[in-house]
């Protein structure tokens, strides 16, 4: 299970101000995980790209702390490829095919 976050609290006003919260750096960061090995956070941090124009505030850094720590916890999980792996795909594939494909 992804890390999951209410939207409506990173919309929080009333939420202190974080100068120095390097949000551009964090998203562009865990865009690149989600793109590479980890797709099944692809949609958090989707949501937490669109706020990365607006000033870093507390509920933002604690929306990009949790996917961090979601990814530590579940590091031994994500995409991966070997050759062997892709033997059985061929074969389940092309038999799949219409005939004289």
């Amino acid at each position: 299970m992804s890390p999951s976050f209410e939207e409506e609290n990173l919309l929080d006003t009333t939420s202190k101000s974080l100068p120095e919260f390097q949000i551009r750096e964090v998203v562009g960061r865990l865009q690149w995980i989600a793109t590479i090995a980890r797709p099944d956070v692809a949609v958090p941090v989707a949501t937490l790209a669109k706020y990365v124009a607006k000033e870093p505030t507390v509920a933002i850094a604690k929306a990009c702390r949790k996917v961090c720590k979601y990814l530590v916890s579940t590091k031994h999980e994500g995409v991966g490829y070997t050759p062997a792996q892709e033997s059985p795909f061929n074969r389940i594939y092309e038999a799949l095919l219409p005939p004289g494909r």
